[in-house]
């Protein structure tokens, strides 16, 4: 099966992620990628919303709001993958803080 990614990555990240993407064997045919400032990742997952993809890949860097973004977006995509990429943050950690908002952490 081919994966089709979408990436909603902050610049801080987009360098290593797009390296890891890229020695993964995907290219500019099977993989999207948004590069966004702090506070636009809710916006760019409304966008994502709108294609046809089979994994979500963002960066808990890309703003405030995401917690609700995301819960929106497994609504209207529940088959899509999503992977959270969050920095000093570890497998089993059921919680964590970013911009003054709590979120879950977990399997989407």
């Amino acid at each position: 099966m081919v994966y089709i990614l979408y990436l909603v990555i902050s610049q801080q990240f987009s360098n290593q992620v797009l390296k890891v993407i890229k020695d993964a064997g995907y290219n500019e045919n099977n993989v999207t990628v948004q590069i966004v400032a702090t506070k636009q990742g809710p916006n760019a997952l409304i966008e994502a919303s709108r294609v046809p993809i089979n994994v979500l890949i963002l960066d808990v860097n890309t703003g405030p709001g995401l917690g609700p973004a995301v819960l929106r977006y497994r609504l209207s995509r529940p088959n899509v993958r999503i992977v959270l990429l969050a920095e000093k943050e570890y497998p089993g950690n059921v919680e964590f803080f970013f911009a003054n908002e709590r979120c879950w952490v977990g399997v989407f």
